[in-house]
């Protein structure tokens, strides 16, 4: 067994260990401390101690040795006990079992065993604990080699995926914000154990899942260009005023409508797949696109044609709750909502706005603000907000084009084409403002009477 006293130089810990020695407890300081300590972050101020027995009276034997014998806040249904300082958080709990039910985050709580009490955790790097006692101090158990998943860079839950997250299910957004936090890569695990394939015949729980339909992917513009078309490109009656209307432009749309029609037709198979094994009446159905259209000025694109999306959702039956249609949504909404509707609160960490349910939010978003930055090997920077007439679009790096040479995109005929008119100048002054450069610092729109944000009402 590894020791690293080295991690233990602040005097608390040997003070809560000597105290722990006189309760014949054992003890340990586990979770984030340890984990940031091995990824050689700042310590952070919150510490969480576990113990074998009752963390409540470790944490008032602790405060009485403490300066100022500070506060000591009780938490009796959970059985712990927090004391704050200047200096930091200290969190005891004695080692638990955990439970929950299915309409509710608070869990319920038994004693246990140290191994108890690192299986309920979320993910690997968190059951981290290193021994306070004297006799193993500074000792690191690591039962389920979070050690090496932090070597790896690697998310991983310690138990099957589906038992941590049925207990939990947020910590499948934990997970991402982990990921995101420390550059890290979620554990394929997390995912492919719920697997691709469900039989909706043997759905008999609560079911939430995504589909996500390819068939409509910006991929799809190249891999399917010369497959049958279901429409007839000389009859599309619109053709969006920031491309030409020209012959490869038609062919483009028509391509996108094929797909668009076999994306509907797979969306009809899994509707009649829910109403056979009738699911369909008593269930929620959220459709919407990630991002603008597949085009060029499309996806990537702060405008409206890359960040306005297709959106609406199915009640269940008998659900009649009132809706504002013309509302702000935005995607970190959708979080809050699905909670919403489940009957569970929301956390306050939570930075989007339940438009459904029990905790709907009772205000409504004046301003909607969008942003866009890297893209795939391209960097930039631009944020715009808008209210309900007017956009108002910032570009920090106004050197780059909004035609970012994205190479993915080059496989695309119709990107080729526009890329090769500019070139020989062939493109309208406004169908040409795409590839401006320097593009400018500011630009605002009045989208009532310019959809396609054409005409920059900015000096």
């Amino acid at each position: 067994m590894k020791s690293y006293p080295q991690a233990l130089t602040n005097p608390i810990f040997e003070l809560i260990g000597q105290i722990a020695d006189e309760k014949q407890l054992s003890c340990y300081v586990i979770g984030g401390f340890v984990r940031d300590y091995f990824l050689k972050r700042p310590s952070p101020s919150d510490i969480d101690i576990v113990c074998i027995g009752s963390g409540i009276e470790l944490a008032k034997a602790v405060a009485e040795k403490l300066p100022g014998s500070p506060k000591v806040s009780i938490f009796k249904n959970f059985g712990t006990a927090m004391i704050k300082n200047a200096s930091f958080e200290l969190e005891f709990v004695g080692a638990r079992k955990e439970s929950y039910q299915r309409n509710s985050r608070k869990p319920a709580v038994e004693n246990g065993t140290l191994d108890d009490d690192q299986k309920r955790r979320d993910f690997t790097i968190n059951t981290l604990a290193l021994s306070l006692n004297s006799t193993n101090f500074g000792c690191l158990l690591d039962p389920f080699d979070g050690l090496e998943d932090l070597d790896k860079q690697i998310i991983k839950t310690p138990l099957n995926p589906e038992e941590t997250y049925s207990d939990d299910p947020l910590r499948m957004i934990r997970a991402i914000r982990f990921a995101t936090q420390l550059n890290f890569k979620i554990s394929d695990s997390i995912w492919t154990e719920y697997g691709n394939e469900v039989d909706l015949k043997l759905v008999d729980k609560p079911l939430f899942a995504v589909y996500n339909y390819n068939i409509t992917h910006e991929s799809r513009m190249w891999q399917r260009d010369k497959e049958k078309l279901v429409i007839n490109p000389n009859e599309i009656d619109f053709i969006p005023p920031v491309f030409p209307d020209d012959s490869i432009v038609r062919h483009s749309l028509a391509v996108n409508y094929s797909n668009l029609f076999e994306m509907d037709k797979q969306v009809g198979e899994l509707i009649n797949e829910l109403k056979k094994n009738d699911l369909y009446e008593n269930s929620y159905i959220f459709f919407y696109s990630d991002h603008g259209g597949p085009f060029p000025r499309h996806k990537r694109a702060i405008y409206e044609t890359g960040t306005k999306v297709p959106f609406f959702v199915k009640f269940p039956k008998g659900v009649n709750e009132k809706v504002d249609k013309n509302q702000f949504l935005s995607f970190v909404d959708f979080a809050p909502t699905v909670l919403s509707i489940a009957n569970i609160e929301i956390p306050s960490e939570y930075q989007g706005k339940a438009f459904l349910g029990e905790f709907k939010s009772k205000t409504k978003r004046e301003y909607l603000f969008t942003s866009s930055d890297r893209f795939d090997e391209n960097p930039d920077r631009i944020r715009a907000g808008r209210d309900d007439k007017f956009k108002y679009i910032r570009n920090y790096f106004p050197e780059n084009s909004h035609a970012l040479d994205v190479e993915y995109r080059t496989q695309m005929a119709l990107m080729r084409h526009l890329t090769s008119l500019h070139l020989q100048n062939k493109l309208s002054p406004k169908q040409n403002l795409w590839f401006r450069t320097p593009k400018l610092a500011e630009e605002l729109y009045d989208l009532n009477n310019d959809p396609f944000e054409l005409n920059n009402l900015s000096n």
